[in-house]
């Protein structure tokens, strides 16, 4: 802890404040104190010294500029210098005095940890970040945000789940999961410590794993949805969704996000971009059945000035909440909970059971990528076989549904 202290001035600091980055900055003041600027902005005080006969460096956090300014900083780095003469450990020191009395430095509140992980990570790699904030300000910060995270128990965050369980019982095993990697981030890159997660299961709270609900509609589900897409019973945007989803089998963010430029009308082929696959990560090439012609040209008419084939570009968020509700709209009011994906899967299992197209051609119009041997040798597209699947497809629809 030798060497010039007092190094850092406080627009140096003011300038930092709030920059996200890419790595970590640490800017030493002198004397054990330093300033971690964090790389969603963030900058927190800390005090480092190492105890007598010790080689391990311990570090004392004091808390986040600006709340905690320069001036305390360094008032608080004398206090454990002094204890350290003295002959006492700061770290243990500082601890008992924050518990004996209120302390003006601010403290780390679950929200506090849950948006440190939401800005470090989740939003720069997750592809469908938006649901994952939006799951967390919706059931987690807008609850127990407020409370400081070292005080939030085992039970507090059991009490939580488990409320969130009564009625959405994979929402709570989800975030179970979600929270638990958020806490484990923050204690990796020392910006808070909590363990009240670490033994808790699924189960523990009343939730349930991610998955287990996946399902396939039964026929008449199916002809539900599918006379819903035309009978004018649903908004447009909402019916024009579904019906391509059923139709093609594609992934909800493929449709949403679908521009009318990848709709060429002279061949009759949808091409759906690299970027749209969020699994495969490769363009998808899927025919247009002869029954949704008329429906396709007369949404590029509509939709000509926007550029989007369904008019508009709404949330993934807004989409994702109507699709987990829909079930028990007036026009369903199905008993057993479905969501869009799992149209995909009824589109995957129908075609290959019911009418018995080709395990590759499903593959294909999934837009699965090919596995082994067949990803290296087999370069076809099938399109004469996928054509022909899609309106088998169709037309058993449309059959089923007038009886």
């Amino acid at each position: 802890m030798g060497g010039a202290i007092n190094r850092l001035k406080d627009i140096e600091l003011k300038r930092r404040n709030g920059i996200k980055r890419d790595k970590e900055e640490t800017l030493s003041d002198g004397g054990g104190l330093y300033a971690r600027c964090q790389k969603g902005g963030f900058i927190t005080w800390y005090f480092q010294y190492k105890r007598r006969g010790s080689k391990v460096a311990v570090k004392v956090c004091f808390g986040r500029y600006p709340d905690l300014g320069l001036k305390t900083a360094r008032e608080l780095r004398q206090e454990c210098r002094e204890w350290l003469v003295l002959g006492k450990d700061p770290k243990t020191e500082y601890e008992h005095r924050r518990a004996a009395s209120a302390e003006p430095v601010k403290r780390i509140t679950v929200a506090d940890a849950i948006n440190y992980w939401l800005d470090n990570y989740v939003r720069a790699r997750r592809k469908r970040s938006g649901l994952v904030i939006s799951r967390m300000n919706t059931y987690i910060i807008s609850t127990i945000g407020s409370r400081p995270l070292d005080e939030c128990s085992a039970g507090d965050w059991r009490d939580c789940f488990s409320k969130i369980a009564d009625k959405y019982p994979y929402t709570a095993g989800k975030l179970l999961s979600e929270c638990r990697q958020a806490l484990n981030y923050c204690d990796a890159f020392e910006y808070a410590t909590s363990n009240a997660l670490d033994k808790m299961t699924i189960s523990m709270v009343g939730g349930k794993p991610a998955g287990k609900h996946a399902r396939v509609l039964e026929n008449g589900e199916l002809i539900d949805i599918w006379q819903a897409t035309s009978d004018g019973s649903l908004t447009p945007y909402y019916a024009d969704l579904m019906r391509l989803l059923i139709v093609f089998g594609c992934r909800t963010a493929e449709a949403r996000l679908s521009r009318i430029e990848e709709w060429d009308t002279d061949k009759w082929i949808w091409t759906v971009p690299r970027e749209h696959n969020a699994k495969g990560g490769i363009p998808v090439r899927r025919p247009v059945p002869d029954a949704i012609k008329p429906v396709i040209t007369r949404l590029i008419q509509a939709n000509k000035k926007t550029g989007l084939l369904l008019g508009v570009e709404k949330q993934e968020t807004t989409v994702s909440a109507w699709g987990q509700r829909a079930y028990r709209k007036p026009r369903f009011r199905h008993t057993e909970r479905w969501a869009f994906h799992d149209l995909r899967r009824t589109f995957s299992t129908y075609l290959n059971g019911t009418l018995h197209i080709a395990p590759h051609v499903v593959e294909q119009l999934l837009g699965h990528v090919m596995q082994g041997v067949m990803a290296v040798y087999n370069r076809s597209e099938y399109m004469a076989e996928k054509t022909d699947a899609l309106n088998k497809w169709v037309e058993w629809l449309d059959a089923l549904a007038s009886g």
